[in-house]
């Protein structure tokens, strides 16, 4: 297995634990983003990776920050009004940041 095949499969092991600690179900994830219940399967299962958007809305769907996923724990955590700040901020220079910002500062539930 390459070193991106075992990534993928344990981002795909965090996506599932997320899922579970937030109580849903497959078929409720898949509603929700507007995507077929394999599609959700195949990430969690490391066989695919939700793109950008999908992986995007995953977060406050799970009520994790992309560092958990990503990294299995959190950088930092920050209140929701610390979030827009970081996002108003962040727009202030490009989309590209703005976007990467949402990404990183998820707040917390």
């Amino acid at each position: 297995m390459s070193r991106a095949e075992t990534v993928q499969v344990l981002i795909g092991t965090r996506l599932q634990k997320a899922r579970l600690q937030a109580g849903l179900e497959v078929k409720e994830v898949a509603r929700s983003l507007g995507v077929r219940h394999t599609a959700v399967v195949k990430w969690e299962a490391g066989l695919a990776s939700p793109c950008l958007l999908h992986f995007r809305d995953l977060l406050p769907l799970y009520g994790v920050a992309s560092h958990q996923v990503l990294f299995g724990q959190p950088l930092f955590e920050l209140t929701d009004d610390q979030a827009r700040e970081l996002s108003t901020a962040a727009a202030a220079f490009s989309p590209a940041l703005r976007a990467k910002a949402l990404l990183i500062a998820v707040p917390t539930q």
